[in-house]
């Protein structure tokens, strides 16, 4: 290697534990290499965790590897070990140079900190031989030798007094520190360590939870995604399939004034003619197709609504799932319960506001512990309301107890004590008891109402039939129909575009939400990172003073408030806006099929009648001619007004 000319950098054949040059090198699964012994020594520490991990990367590797020498690296330290002396690089800028060397100096490798000196390859070898045994402590070259050296005597800083927490020489042991509570250096050195070694893994283990959040909202991201693409992708196959539905909702209703209008058409001609007695037809003058138009105006009116209530639900199913379930970080204040709110009776500490009551419980709980009435079958038969501060209300109190019983004699409710005290053989019966039989008071009452809206509705058709010609009148009734269907299907396209925006709108939001907390947490993955790298160069430096004199400034421990928790949800997903756009399907198509019948039923009533004369024949063909305009009828345009301000 050296007959080549190739300059070999030492460090790059060094063990980052030992700072030495490879013993029996090993490389573990991550591409770092290192001594064996010293390896398997910072591993066996790890024993009791189970987790062994890289002391440059912070990799972890479960279970503990199977290490095996490098070969080819054990080689090449072999030959670094014999060209090293002659293949020494010469200081460059920002490195650190031997003190020993004259002229153009070496890089150094290693600084003493008995001699306050470093030295390179060839002076190094020179001072361990002056030195023999390890009496001065070697450590990486570094420039910060001078403070090793008291300021006030210029002597080594050796002891550490801990009543002032700074490193001392042995002359302020007699001076300005008499008295104080005072070690050696490497004593306090080897205390020290051990709490680095625990803020270490404290460190650790926070970056293992965080980088488990990181993942578990990574998922969720991607989850969403997904499960947002599906709800886009369901909604337009349904809202296809309801445009093909109303499509052939219009071809049948076309079809049905046509073949009507045929079979008029055909009974007023093919009777056969005799002399003086010509068949002719004679149509009412007020016969028309408007009931037809004036009932595919209604099932366009009627799925307008349903349109509008059903986007509306849809827009509150997604911000209330969005809101239950979404990517979050912690309560923010205005989550929590404040003057005049219903707090959660199960939080501990500062309360969150509940959003639902139990009347079986008589509790409130907040969206959290709310979770269990929603999942667990002990609690399915429990009544969930708002919540409300009011619980103390369907408690009797008299007695304490919960009020399920109804006191027909007094018009109240009262508990099942009460039955046996002041409401002693009065009518009683259980409160649902009650409640049914009013329920069932107004149901009769809806129904009269009902039944007196149908019959006034009714007479008011009754009342608008107008009659107009039997061609005119039916292709003016097919034109409207077109129309209708065809502005229908452009209200439906236009509520496709809205439900895929509104998914759009809310998987952009709540992605964006979550791509905040993935920086903030990659952020603090990386800080935790930083700061764990220098705890672990701190824990391998010989240095005892450096150690003691930075080991305060980094060793704080991890915060609990240095970053808000994050909290995902595993089931988030738009199922609900695929159910609720498939409902509008299913509903919407009922709504077609009870319109067609009613349509049908309509067109079937044209009533003809017999013409007698040929002159009444004739007469009923002028009276056919007549052009059915909707302009005339005022409900027909609020109709269509309506609907074209969808």
């Amino acid at each position: 290697m050296s007959q080549t000319g190739v300059l070999l950098d030492r460090d790059q054949f060094s063990c980052s534990i030992c700072l030495d040059l490879l013993k029996d090198p090993v490389t573990i699964p991550c591409g770092h290499s290192y001594c064996m012994g010293c390896i398997k020594d910072c591993w066996d520490q790890d024993d009791h965790t189970g987790v062994y991990s890289c002391p440059q990367c912070r990799q972890s590797f479960t279970p503990r590897p199977t290490l095996y020498k490098n070969i080819v690296f054990a080689e090449m330290v072999e030959k670094l070990k014999k060209t090293g002396l002659q293949a020494a690089p010469p200081a460059g800028p920002g490195d650190m140079a031997c003190d020993v060397c004259t002229g153009r100096k070496l890089k150094a490798i290693k600084s003493c900190l008995v001699c306050l000196a470093s030295y390179c390859e060839t002076h190094l070898k020179l001072h361990n031989e002056l030195h023999p045994g390890n009496t001065h402590n070697l450590i990486n070259a570094t420039r910060n030798l001078q403070k090793n050296i008291c300021s006030h005597h210029d002597k080594l800083l050796e002891i550490y007094c801990r009543t002032d927490q700074q490193c001392i020489c042995y002359l302020c042991l007699m001076d300005e520190h008499r008295g104080h509570d005072t070690v050696s250096a490497a004593a306090e050195r080897t205390e020290k360590q051990k709490e680095l070694g625990e803020t270490q893994r404290k460190f650790q283990q926070r970056i293992q939870e965080r980088e488990k959040e990181l993942q578990d909202l990574r998922q969720a991201v991607q989850s969403l995604k997904r499960s947002a693409q599906a709800a886009v992708e369901d909604s337009e196959r349904i809202f296809t399939e309801l445009i093909c539905s109303i499509e052939r909702r219009r071809s049948e209703v076309k079809e049905l004034i046509r073949d009507q209008e045929k079979a008029a058409s055909c009974q007023s001609v093919c009777a056969p003619p005799g002399p003086g007695d010509l068949p002719s037809i004679t149509v009412n003058p007020h016969l028309s197709f408007e009931a037809v138009g004036k009932s595919v105006s209604e099932l366009k009116d009627r799925m307008e609504d349903v349109f509008k209530r059903t986007l509306v639900n849809i827009s509150q199913t997604v911000v209330e799932k969005l809101k239950k379930t979404g990517l979050q970080a912690a309560p923010p204040a205005h989550c929590y319960a404040g003057p005049g709110d219903v707090a959660c009776d199960f939080c501990t500490g500062r309360k969150l506001k509940a959003v639902k009551s139990c009347l079986k419980c008589l509790a409130s709980y907040c969206e959290t512990h709310l979770q269990p009435h929603y999942e667990s079958p002990a609690f399915k038969k429990h009544k969930l309301v708002q919540a409300t501060g009011h619980l103390q209300e369907k408690i009797c109190s008299h007695h304490d107890k919960l009020l399920e019983v109804y006191c027909r004699t007094d018009q109240r409710c009262i508990c099942y004590l009460c039955t046996m005290d002041e409401h002693r053989g009065h009518d009683t019966v259980s409160a649902a008891a009650e409640r049914t039989e009013k329920q069932k008071k107004l149901g009769v009452t809806q129904r009269k109402f009902q039944q007196r809206i149908q019959e006034r509705e009714k007479e008011l058709q009754d009342l608008r039939q107008a009659v107009q010609s039997l061609t005119r009148s039916a292709q003016a009734a097919v034109e409207d129909s077109e129309r209708i269907f065809t502005e229908l299907i452009c209200s439906i396209e236009r509520r496709r575009s809205e439900v895929k925006e509104l998914i759009r709108d809310q998987e952009k939001a709540a992605v964006s939400r979550a791509e905040g907390l993935l920086e903030r947490l990659e952020q603090e993955i990386a800080e935790l990172r930083r700061r764990d790298a220098e705890l672990e160069q701190l824990s391998h430096t010989e240095d005892h003073i450096h150690f003691l004199q930075s080991c305060q400034s980094v060793c704080a421990p991890p915060g609990p408030g240095d970053s808000p928790s994050i909290t995902v949800n595993p089931h988030l997903s738009f199922e609900a806006v695929r159910k609720s756009v498939s409902q509008l399907k299913v509903q919407l198509e009922d709504f077609c099929k009870e319109e067609l019948v009613k349509i049908s039923q309509t067109v079937k009533e044209v009533h003809i009648v017999e013409p007698r004369t040929r002159e009444d024949f004739l007469q009923s063909v002028s009276l056919s001619v007549p052009l059915l305009d909707l302009q005339t009828y005022p409900e027909s345009l609020s109709i269509r007004d309506s609907f074209l301000n969808l």
